[in-house]
């Protein structure tokens, strides 16, 4: 939508997201994540958790807060959580992909 002024109204996900696939996305991770506590910083002494044991890619849980945003309706919920849900499958495809150093 070349007239929008967010991505939201540029980028609609059913138009991003194969209609096949927005109904099959299972969202079961991205709910348990939003809905568990902020992992902790490892202790002094204790090593830090792997990133590579992580059920979810950084990126998509660094998002994790837009499902908890106040005032969003049901509609917007499952939206949002399909979202990142196609997110964490797309980077899960190229585990590689983060940034490098030089």
């Amino acid at each position: 939508n070349p007239a929008a002024t967010t991505g939201e109204e540029a980028y609609s996900l059913r138009e991003l997201i194969p209609g096949g696939a927005w109904v099959s996305l299972d969202t079961k991770a991205i709910l348990a994540a939003a809905r568990a506590p902020a992992p902790q910083p490892a202790a002094q002494g204790e090593a830090p958790a792997s990133p590579d044991k992580a059920p979810l890619p950084p990126y998509v849980q660094s998002r994790l807060r837009l499902l908890t945003a106040p005032g969003l309706d049901k509609s917007a919920f499952k939206r949002k959580a399909k979202g990142l849900g196609w997110l964490a499958a797309l980077l899960a495809m190229y585990p590689d992909s983060g940034p490098r150093a030089p």
